[in-house]
């Protein structure tokens, strides 16, 4: 029997091989840059997280104390210090960690922050923590999540005075809520 079509053999022609190249490559770019935003997503969740504890575990403390600290020991909630993706410290409001842990500062409120090990795509986040004062004279104490709306480097040394910029207002105020101010964007 003869064979209909003598010259074709089997495999694939140069130009079959190259549409199968760009499929590929369109497929990979589409999916690269998804999956590197994926990989940002779960170290702003990881901050959000650790800095949600860290914020949840002061006002417990302050219930319990009647005053804030800076000591994560303290706190008892496990955060780490520091890990691949940010650097985790508390201050007072004027970005300060006294030693003294009766300092008056930390009867007002506390600052938890989250800063970035790498600034490029990561942005970083603070927790305030406040006492704030009701009309009937009872008090309670808020707290509110802030997130820095671009990636960059925050300096949190000073930061209330001017010397950089100021993240939080109404802080310290007993009358008003804490609230983010920019670069920061507030989240209760």
């Amino acid at each position: 029997m003869l064979d209909p079509h003598p010259d074709l053999q089997g495999g694939f022609t140069v130009i079959e091989l190259l549409m199968v190249v760009v499929i590929i490559g369109v497929l990979a770019g589409i999916g690269i840059p998804s999956m590197l935003n994926q990989t940002s997503k779960a170290r702003h969740a990881e901050a959000k997280t650790y800095i949600g504890a860290l914020n949840r575990s002061q006002q417990t403390f302050y219930l319990e104390n009647r005053r804030f600290t800076a000591n994560p020991g303290e706190l008892d909630v496990g955060v780490p210090s520091s890990t691949n993706s940010y650097t985790y410290s508390i201050t007072n409001l004027d970005g300060q960690a006294p030693g003294d842990p009766q300092d008056g500062s930390y009867k007002v409120a506390i600052v938890n922050w989250a800063i970035p090990q790498d600034t490029a795509g990561v942005r970083a986040y603070l927790g305030v923590v406040d006492t704030v004062a009701m009309q009937s004279g009872v008090g309670s104490v808020e707290s509110i999540l802030c997130e820095q709306q671009q990636t960059g480097t925050v300096n949190f040394s000073g930061y209330s005075s001017g010397n950089n910029y100021t993240v939080v207002t109404n802080s310290g105020d007993p009358t008003t809520f804490p609230a983010c101010a920019a670069p920061f964007e507030g989240f209760r």
